[in-house]
């Protein structure tokens, strides 16, 4: 922006003076050395001593607020995201026991049948992900406006994160309920409601 400098002893309107002031130690130790300095040059003068971080942390509170707020919200919805992909996924295949045993009983490998469970259980996970993913990335659009610049809404690391989060979960649901069918007898589990 445009600028005009004035000497200080040659204004009228004797206008606050700020200094910058860049230290190699930790800016809070020399709060007390800058602040008598500058008394020194006039003790009778209005002085206020603070660090960078300090004066702009109520200008960049709104940001922080936001995202806060962001982030608890996205947190909140990865909770909830992967406790319904355990369920729907945990109950789909549970949902298979007699299938499993009948499968077991005629003479499928117990690997085999895995196989074929969690194989099922990641096409189902990755046609999930594929849509949330590309959902996400038009939905988060909105969301820019409230982010600190420099961060945008389709930051890879942030869904890659979220994506592997949500496969473990998913490898999990399919894994647990799968384990629990072939340690059932096949002729139990075939006689299974």
């Amino acid at each position: 922006r445009p600028a005009m400098y004035d000497a200080y002893l040659q204004s009228n309107l004797r206008p606050a003076v700020n200094f910058l002031v860049k230290t190699s130690s930790p800016p809070q130790s020399e709060l007390k050395n800058l602040n008598a300095a500058l008394l020194k040059v006039d003790s009778s003068a209005a002085v206020e001593v603070k660090a960078m971080s300090n004066a702009t942390g109520f200008a960049l509170l709104p940001s922080r607020m936001g995202a806060a707020l962001l982030g608890t919200i996205g947190s909140l919805g990865l909770i909830l995201a992967s406790v319904g992909l355990y369920g729907v996924l945990a109950y789909s295949i549970s949902r298979r026991t007699r299938e499993i045993g009948l499968r077991v009983a005629l003479g499928a490998q117990r690997g085999q049948v895995l196989r074929l469970v969690l194989k099922e259980g990641a096409w189902m996970l990755s046609v999930g992900l594929t849509v949330g993913v590309f959902l996400a990335v038009f939905v988060t659009r909105p969301l820019a406006m409230f982010l600190v610049p420099g961060l945008r809404p389709t930051d890879p690391v942030t869904y890659l994160a979220v994506t592997g989060v949500l496969v473990g979960v998913g490898m999990v649901a399919s894994l647990v309920p799968a384990l629990r069918a072939l340690r059932i007898d096949p002729m139990v589990a075939l006689r299974y409601e």
